[in-house]
């Protein structure tokens, strides 16, 4: 039995001993990053590896316990990416560790505190903004997810934002609705969400983007 986190054998497929059992009311993990001996973990649970932890955790890779640091999310904590000398956590949090942060934030390794960098996504609208993918491209982060404002500029589910200042670069795919995965290959962004269009396309739930100017490119399965 395994609750919400497991280690399975690569040949296998079978469950390794390694059980950290993520628990909470309706809890789920929904993100993990490795680093060196360490899995980042983030969802939305209460305690994890018989500790409490509010939706994100660092866990040791061999034994399953789990390290002192401890951000302690408000929400749920959608991704997780480490880049940069730390720690990218996004989600629906609009406080994580202590400190203000809305559904961004690049936290210590260490000390688990959030540092400077604050891009603060939101929605111009009301509702619940969150961030739901993250993925390092050089210098830059892109990030996917449902918000319409970005490190104070309007961006809508998709945009960059700069590694070391959270300033947001020109990149501007504009999908009309979630982007709920991303991933890079060479110099191609493909996209994955609720969208119905993408740069002003028709493109259904997936796209193919051109990671320098955003726009997309003819790969158009239309899921």
């Amino acid at each position: 039995i395994r609750n919400n986190v497991a280690a399975l054998d690569v040949r296998t497929g079978l469950a390794i001993d390694w059980n950290p059992n993520a628990a909470g009311a309706f809890a789920e993990v929904k993100s993990l990053a490795m680093a060196g001996p360490r899995v980042y973990v983030g969802g939305h649970f209460s305690s994890i590896a018989g500790v409490e932890r509010s939706n994100i955790a660092a866990l040791d890779a061999t034994t399953g316990a789990a390290f002192p640091w401890n951000p302690s999310a408000d929400a749920s904590v959608n991704a997780l990416l480490v880049s940069g000398g730390g720690v990218i956590a996004g989600g629906e949090f609009t406080r994580i560790s202590g400190q203000p942060r809305n559904c961004l934030a690049m936290l210590d390794a260490n000390t688990a505190l959030p540092s400077a960098w604050n891009p603060s996504a939101g929605l111009t609208a009301g509702g619940t903004p969150f961030v739901s993918a993250l993925v390092a491209r050089g210098n830059t982060i892109l990030v996917g997810g449902y918000y319409q404002l970005i490190g104070g500029q309007s961006r809508n589910n998709i945009s960059a934002v700069e590694l070391e200042t959270g300033l947001v670069t020109p990149w501007n795919p504009d999908a009309d609705f979630k982007v709920n995965a991303l991933a890079l290959s060479d110099s191609i962004v493909y996209a994955g969400g609720a969208f119905q269009t993408m740069g002003n396309q028709s493109l259904r739930n997936l796209a193919a983007l051109d990671s320098t100017t955003g726009r997309p490119t003819a790969w158009q399965p239309a899921v």
